[in-house]
């Protein structure tokens, strides 16, 4: 299976990078989706899905052995993933375990100067989840549109449209909790 991921790298020195990537966050993964989907062969569907749209990126991913970037990213990826899959398995939706990976707690208080971090970190928290995976790649992990589309496999249009939605529903939230 590895071999196809190689295949479709930008750079073909990162194999053994990848590879080590692979092996770190396979069954982080394969937990998400599970969690999810609770099928053993759809979430295996989900690990290999996820690791062909990351294997098609990963010359982007900055830092891809520190576990502050990475993971957050793999989870995103994982959990948007098995929604989909979710969603093509079954007519209806569900309401899917939503994961607390978006700890920002390591972005300096200086960066805010309305509202401290951990109103922000709140305020974030209660976006719903398709909102907040776009909204945390852009705006903490700082991919582009285009990025997020391809990992997704969204639209770029529905990006830019989750982004706006977002930072809408963070500024009513912010101006509640000023309100109070």
């Amino acid at each position: 299976m590895l071999s196809l991921y190689f295949s479709v790298l930008v750079n073909p020195a990162d194999e053994h990078l990848f590879e080590a990537f692979y092996k770190k966050y396979n069954n982080f993964v394969y937990h998400i989706a599970y969690k999810t989907l609770h099928n053993h062969q759809l979430s295996e569907e989900c690990v290999q899905e996820v690791f062909l749209n990351l294997a098609k990126i990963f010359h982007t991913i900055e830092n891809c052995t520190d576990d502050k970037v990475a993971k957050p990213l793999v989870a995103t990826v994982a959990q948007n993933m098995s929604i989909d899959i979710y969603r093509k398995s079954k007519s209806d939706y569900v309401n899917v375990v939503n994961y607390d990976v978006f700890d920002m707690s390591d972005i300096p208080d200086a960066e805010f100067d309305y509202c401290d971090v951990m109103f922000l970190e709140q305020a974030v928290s209660n976006l719903p989840v398709e909102i907040k995976s776009v909204f945390y790649l852009k705006y903490v992990l700082g991919y582009k549109g285009d990025e997020i589309s391809k990992l997704l496999n969204i639209s770029e249009s529905l990006v830019r449209k989750r982004c706006m939605i977002g930072k809408q529903m963070v500024k009513q939230f912010i101006e509640r909790g000023n309100n109070e």
